[in-house]
């Protein structure tokens, strides 16, 4: 997928090899890819810090994912950073082999880092502040529905980026579709839904009060509409006309959208 935005619809930009400017440090928590913090260069000189992704061979489909990820949630208006493909050294060190990585950009002028950099969920009581920290976002029952859309079972607490008090960026997309080594026929026929972690495992769907519920079931009646009105948009910018593995996924998005606000419903236990 080449970059640009140039139908409305925002891409990762890609970026040369030039643009690398050195490693700063690995990054190793929580990490099945090899990530680092490195300085980089945007495409008109700023510099930036940034996270560079490099996926291992099991997951032959992550790279795609984390772009097609991107796509899709930001059409759908889910906050995320400044992001390209670029080459870069693998994994972190100089001199080793480049190949090309996925790069996400800190958020700028404020990040404060992700809520489990922040939050020790371990304990009682930050993980009641976390959790009426993270509720309180306007962004989250979008995002939630939005994962579901896109299939995405391992949004958690480490790949949202607070950025304010009530206001996120979401990360990593590389499970989208069911994971990094999606094959095309986990695509058609019948649907499975991902485990929403942020109100699986973080909250219990019990616990969640009427408000909430509410929300979140708005929430996916929102993003069902949103996609079926950019649909067209995303095809054409993804080339799905040209790209088997563009066009599988967005096949796969539609016959999920038909019945996402259905789930969230049941899920939820809500009588409409």
């Amino acid at each position: 997928m080449s970059g640009g935005d140039e139908l409305g619809v925002k891409r990762p930009a890609v970026w040369s090899a030039g643009q690398y400017v050195r490693p700063i440090k690995p990054v190793t928590e929580g990490q099945r890819a090899s990530t680092h913090l490195a300085e980089v260069r945007s495409s008109v000189g700023t510099p930036l810090r940034a996270y560079v992704k490099h996926f291992p061979a099991q997951l032959p489909r992550a790279m795609f994912n984390e772009c097609f990820g991107y796509t899709l949630l930001a059409a759908l208006g889910v906050s995320q950073p400044q992001v390209a493909v670029m080459p870069a050294p693998q994994p972190y060190l100089q001199g080793s082999p480049w190949a090309w990585a996925f790069v996400s950009c800190e958020a700028r002028p404020v990040s404060e880092g992700s809520a489990k950099q922040l939050y020790d969920i371990a304990d009682v009581g930050q993980h009641a502040k976390l959790v009426r920290r993270l509720f309180a976002c306007p962004a989250l029952p979008a995002l939630i529905a939005a994962d579901q859309l896109s299939k995405n079972g391992d949004r958690n607490i480490g790949n949202l980026v607070f950025r304010g008090k009530h206001a996120f960026l979401a990360i990593d997309h590389a499970d989208v579709l069911g994971g990094g080594d999606w094959q095309y026929g986990e695509l058609w026929g019948t649907q499975t839904w991902a485990r929403s972690k942020l109100i699986e495992d973080l909250v219990r769907v019990s616990d969640l009060d009427a408000q909430t519920k509410a929300a979140i079931y708005c929430a996916a009646q929102g993003v069902a509409d949103r996609f079926f009105q950019i649909q067209g948009e995303l095809r054409i910018a993804l080339e799905c006309r040209t790209s088997a593995d563009t066009a599988a996924a967005m096949d796969s998005v539609w016959w999920r959208c038909t019945e996402l606000a259905t789930w969230f419903k049941d899920r939820l236990g809500l009588i409409v």
